[in-house]
This record gives C-alpha cells, sequence and structure tokens, in this order.
C-alpha cells in the first residue's frame, strides 16, 4: 500500500524505490501484488509514466486513510505519541544552513530515536512528490491543500557594501534605488519590484542590475562584493552588517516581511516526529531576534 501511495505521488517506480533503498522490479512487484489481492488495477503502466485508473483514485484516499490511522495507533502502542524515525525535512539552501543546521543538535538531543535527512534547494520543494515529511518555506503562500503552520516572520533589509556606497553615494528614498545597481533575487515573487511600507501609502519601485541569481547566498556575496544593493533577510545579511561588510540603508523604510511556514502533507494528524519538530523550531525562531513572530509583527 504504501508502495503504490507513493507511485501514484511520484508517478514512477523508479523513484519509489530509489527513495525506499530498494529495487524498480521490487515496487512494480508489489503493486502488482497489491492489485492482484483486489482483483482490480490500480495503475496504467507505459514505458515512459503511470497512471491512475479510476479504481486506483478510490483506492488511493481510503489507503491514505487506513494508514495514517495505523500510524498514529503504531505511535500510541509505541508510548503515547513518541517521536522516531527518520525525519525528512525540506528547506532554502541559505535558510537551511543558517538557521535550521546550527539547532539540530538540541533537537536530536532531546529526540534521540529521531534521525534527520535534510532536503536544502532554493527550488520549490512539494513534500508530497518530494516524499518530504515537513518544508520549511518563506513567502506568502499559494492556494495549497498541504498542511501549514506559520512559525515566524523574516524580517527584510536593503543592504549595500561601504564600498559600493562610497562609489555612487548612499540612496535617500525607495525612487533612488531605480537610478542604481541592484542585485536581484530571481525566486523572489514580485520579480525586480520592490515595496517599501512608508507613512502613507506603500512605495514600489522597479529595480535593475547586472547581476542576478536564484540563490540568496550568491545575492550576498553579490552583494558583500560591491556590485549593488540588495534586498535581503535579516537572519542572512546579520553577521556581515555585525561585522561592517555590509551598510543598512533606508532604515526607516522597510520592506514587508516574509512569513514562515511549515508545510507537510495533508493528513489528520501529524507523525509525532514532525509536530516535535515543528514546535522546536517555532520555539526557537520566537527567542530569536532576527525572526520576528505574532507578537513581534502585525501584518
Amino acid at each position: 500500500m504504501r508502495s503504490f501511495l507513493r507511485a501514484v505521488d511520484i508517478g514512477s517506480f523508479t523513484e519509489v524505490a530509489r527513495e525506499l533503498n530498494t529495487t524498480q522490479p521490487t515496487i512494480s512487484k508489489q503493486v502488482a501484488a497489491l492489485e492482484d489481492h483486489l482483483g482490480v488495477q490500480l495503475l496504467v503502466r507505459t514505458t515512459r509514466s503511470l497512471s491512475v485508473t479510476g479504481e486506483g483514485a478510490r483506492f488511493y484516499e481510503a489507503a491514505k486513510a487506513a494508514l495514517e490511522s495505523f500510524d498514529a495507533a503504531e505511535a500510541a502502542a509505541r508510548g503515547s505519541g513518541h517521536a522516531e524515525g527518520l525525519l525528512r525535512v525540506g528547506c532554502p539552501a541559505s535558510f537551511g544552513q543558517v538557521q535550521i543546521v546550527p539547532r539540530l543538535p538540541a533537537f536530536l538531543s532531546r529526540h534521540p530515536a529521531v534521525s534527520v535527512d535534510l532536503v536544502m534547494s532554493d527550488a520549490w520543494l512539494d513534500p508530497v512528490e518530494q516524499g518530504v515529511d515537513v518544508v520549511v518555506r518563506i513567502g506568502e503562500l499559494k492556494d495549497s491543500a498541504l498542511r501549514s503552520r506559520r512559525i515566524g516572520f523574516a524580517q527584510r533589509v536593503t543592504v549595500a557594501s561601504p564600498a559600493f556606497l562610497d562609489r555612487v553615494g548612499t540612496p535617500a528614498r525607495p525612487e533612488d534605488l531605480e537610478k542604481l545597481d541592484c542585485v536581484l533575487y530571481t525566486r523572489l515573487v514580485s520579480g525586480p519590484e520592490w515595496t517599501y511600507a512608508t507613512a502613507s501609502e506603500p512605495v514600489s519601485v522597479r529595480v535593475r542590475g547586472r547581476v542576478r541569481a536564484d540563490s540568496s547566498a550568491a545575492v550576498l556575496g553579490a552583494v558583500v562584493a560591491g556590485l549593488g544593493i540588495g534586498l535581503l533577510p535579516l537572519w542572512l545579511a546579520g553577521e556581515d552588517l555585525r561585522a561592517g561588510r555590509l551598510v543598512r540603508i533606508l532604515e526607516r523604510l522597510e520592506p514587508p516581511p516574509l512569513p514562515i511556514h511549515a508545510l507537510s502533507p495533508p493528513r489528520r494528524f501529524a507523525p509525532p516526529k514532525v509536530a516535535a519538530f515543528v514546535d522546536y523550531i517555532e520555539d526557537e525562531f520566537r527567542r530569536d531576534p532576527q525572526i520576528l513572530n505574532d507578537a513581534s509583527y502585525r501584518g
């Protein structure tokens, strides 16, 4: 049943086999045995793809609910929601390196039966397709059937290197950014449009620059190197600000913070390992001065 569910989610016996550390023929035989047992065809196989039949779609929903109930019963029998097993965590690469990895020792110490597999990428991670237990995502959420929980806000700051500002001058208004080189993060939902809060109404400016990157770490490196002005989360730029490698500009006109969510596959109950991790990270973020929470930010 688990192999069948993952095959529907991913659309590939080969990927399911890789995920479960087995072989493609093994997964194929498991699903075929399930079909023989039920007496119905669940999947249509071709050389390039898998597609679910009508009977398979109905069985998918019932099997998913059944396995969730089984997992909950198993956890209860083993010790009232005891967190254990492999926890696969997805997150943006820089965020994981700066905010997640340093916090893992304390989490693993609290939960000695849990091990962690980090999937770090600035690309959009879907917990279902990637087989990830929980994804930490920064930014506004699109409509989604995933379970979500807001665990903080990423405060953003406008920064530049001292050498760059000595060369071009320090902008006093958001509109001044339109005349200066900026380093663009290409995964920003708003694209090259940066928005700032003012006393009257938000001001949006369209920025430009000769350097763009799809990695926030690369944007930070380019800004520190004096290639332009950057719009960066405080949790990423904080160390360079404290060291004097970056200067904060337009301080009174901060861009709106971006929400940070923990996302997991849709299910009635979160597995104990997921609940333990999300509770822990939210508590850690609540005490981090570089990350805002509901008490410190009312957007």
